[in-house]
Formats: C-alpha cells, sequence, structure tokens
C-alpha cells in the first residue's frame, strides 16, 4: 500500500502537469502556475500526512513537448527522523507529451532530477520512514478488499516514464537500530526502456561509495513490477577500483530490501584489495594474495545479510594457488567467515 500511495501522488502531479501543459499550449496566459502550486501541496498534504514545498515558482515551456520546471522541492519526513526533510531536490524538469493525452496516457518523455539529497531510514520492526499513508486517516482497505490497478489510480489515466535522468545527487541509507548511515554519490544515472525487453529498464550509472568509483550497465525492473508484488530482477555489471563486478537474481521486497536473491561474481588483479574493499578488515592480512576470483549467493535472514554457495580462487597456479568453498554470514554485523579450502 506505501508503494502504491507514492505512485498515486506521482501519477497526481503527472495528471496536474500534463494537463497544464496541454492548456499551455492553447492559453498559456490564462495559466495561475501558484494555484497549480498550491493544488499540488495540498494534494500531498492530503494523502500522506507529509509536506511538500516548491521554493521557486513553477516554469511552463509551451511547445509540442512542453516542459514544467519546479526549484528547490523537498518533502517531509514523519516524526522521530533523523532530520526534518525526507528528500531535497535542486530542480526537477519534466517533458510530457501532448498526444497521449487524447487517450488519457501520460507520458513522460523524459523526467530530469538535479541535486537530490533523499535519506531512507529503516528500522527492525516497522517501515521507518518509507510509510506514505496519511496517520490521520486510520481506515485502510481490508487485505480482502481488491484494490483498483495502479494503472488506473490516475483518475482513469495510465502513467509511463519513457527516460529518467538524475546529476549530482546523494542517496543515503540509515539504520535506526545501529545509528550508522551509508551515503552513496550519484554523479550521474540514467533509466530508458531497454531495446531488447520492454519489461525491463536499461541503467546506466556513474556513483561514488566509500570514496571509491563505481560504474554499472544493465538492466532492472520497472516499477509495475514492484506495484504487481512480483520479485524485482536485476542484472548489472561494472567495476569498482579496477575490479569487476556483475549482479543478477531479483529482490522480493525492494521497499523494504528484503527476500535478496542474487548471484554476485567478481574478480580483480588482487584479492586483498577486494576484501578491503567490501570492509571486511580483520587483523594480520597478508599484503598481497594475487589475483582473484570469487563467486556467492547473497541472501538475507531478518536484519542480517549472509553469503553462501561462496566459491574462492586466489593466487597463481606456478606459486600458490587458494582455493575455498564455504560461507559468510551477518556481513553488517559480526561477520562471521566458514571457509573450507579445496
Amino acid at each position: 500500500m506505501r508503494v502504491q500511495s507514492v505512485v498515486k501522488m506521482g501519477v497526481l502531479l503527472a495528471v496536474l502537469v500534463a494537463l497544464l501543459a496541454a492548456g499551455a499550449v492553447i492559453a498559456f496566459k490564462f495559466v495561475n502556475l501558484e494555484q497549480v502550486k498550491n493544488l499540488l501541496t495540498t494534494q500531498v498534504k492530503t494523502a500522506t500526512g507529509r509536506t511538500l514545498t516548491i521554493a521557486g515558482p513553477l516554469e511552463l515551456q509551451a511547445g509540442l513537448i512542453p516542459i514544467v520546471i519546479a526549484k528547490g522541492v523537498t518533502l517531509s519526513n514523519p516524526a522521530g527522523s533523523t532530520r526534518s526533510e525526507m528528500v531535497k531536490i535542486g530542480q526537477v524538469e519534466m517533458e510530457v507529451a501532448l498526444m497521449p493525452l487524447l487517450k488519457r496516457e501520460i507520458l513522460v518523455k523524459r523526467l530530469i532530477v538535479s541535486s537530490p539529497d533523499i535519506l531512507i531510514e529503516t528500522e527492525a520492526q516497522g517501515p521507518g520512514n518509507l510509510d506514505f499513508s496519511n496517520p490521520t486517516q486510520k481506515s485502510e482497505p481490508k487485505a480482502s478488499e481488491s484494490a483498483p490497478p495502479p494503472a488506473t489510480e490516475g483518475g482513469g489515466y495510465s502513467f509511463d516514464l519513457n527516460e529518467l535522468i538524475i546529476t549530482d545527487g546523494l542517496v543515503g541509507w540509515h539504520d535506526r537500530a545501529s545509528q550508522k548511515t551509508e551515503v552513496v554519490k550519484i554523479k550521474d544515472l540514467t533509466l530508458r526502456p531497454d531495446s531488447a525487453d520492454a519489461r525491463l529498464l536499461a541503467v546506466l550509472l556513474h556513483t561514488k561509495v566509500r570514496e571509491h568509483t563505481i560504474e554499472l550497465s544493465g538492466t532492472v525492473g520497472r516499477l509495475a513490477t514492484v506495484l504487481d508484488g512480483k520479485p524485482w530482477p536485476v542484472n548489472l555489471k561494472g567495476t569498482i577500483a579496477g575490479i569487476t563486478v556483475s549482479i543478477e537474481g531479483s529482490i522480493a521486497e525492494l521497499a523494504a530490501f528484503r527476500g535478496l536473491n542474487l548471484t554476485l561474481k567478481s574478480q580483480g588483479s588482487e584479492l586483498i584489495d577486494g576484501v578491503r574493499l567490501a570492509g571486511m578488515t580483520t587483523p594480520g592480512l597478508p599484503q598481497s594474495a594475487g589475483p582473484f576470483k570469487v563467486a556467492a549467493r547473497l541472501s538475507d535472514s531478518g536484519d542480517q545479510l549472509h553469503l553462501t554457495e561462496v566459491n574462492l580462487e586466489a593466487g597463481k597456479r606456478d606459486l600458490l594457488l587458494l582455493s575455498a568453498q564455504g560461507s559468510v554470514t551477518d556481513l553488517t554485523g559480526t561477520i562471521a567467515v566458514d571457509l573450507g579450502l579445496k
């Protein structure tokens, strides 16, 4: 329900923007953008209990593909969060196709999000700051009641996003239990329909984690997959500090990051560099162990992450070759390594 609430908000915003854009082509002078901005903030407050703020005036560039620009956009956090805003965005630019509106279809040709700063907060019990239901509206549909399909949640309008571009962003994950925060710096992220399979999105990402540059490309599932309650597919390949990595599999509950069933593969010129990159530093590590190749399955149980079916080869065959199998449990807590040499 929480994810569908977010989609409902997004579709509502797109409907208003699209109708505004269509009207602007005909009667640009008569559009009161300030009233539209007030309507958006009111609707978000009613639907979620959160405060949507658009600091600057809405700008509309009329044309065959109208462009709407909003600056200084924020979405508030619920009470008990570590900061007042969950989302802070420098600028949002949306291009809306007009002709599909005649068929009650909203096609956002391109959505450009500049300088977003998003902080996701998680906890062992509860949704963290990912609950977008209005706390003042306690009556919820029962599980037995059939919910309308996501495609019609915008008052009979279907919704699709053709291309998403994010630049100069920050995405953080804060664990309320451990009080630890991990921040990912996004230089640029592009998602567009995959040319080989329209059910997937092609991904190109340049980011930085713990001062290490990461480049990833591949495919992931669409938002509709998450809304339908299906596992979210992932197939990505890339490089991190000269080490090649690949991730393939699915995530059952993307918003909660639970139900992981992912096959990880990696290889590089130095095993110890890979161990340090993963944050698994322990006393007595040798300076060098030679090139390596490793494969494992990443899964979860409760709040713990585990690597099973680990298969590791390291070293040079003409000097010392290490081969091991086993598991590494509780990656985010007290790491326990159980590897047997072959």
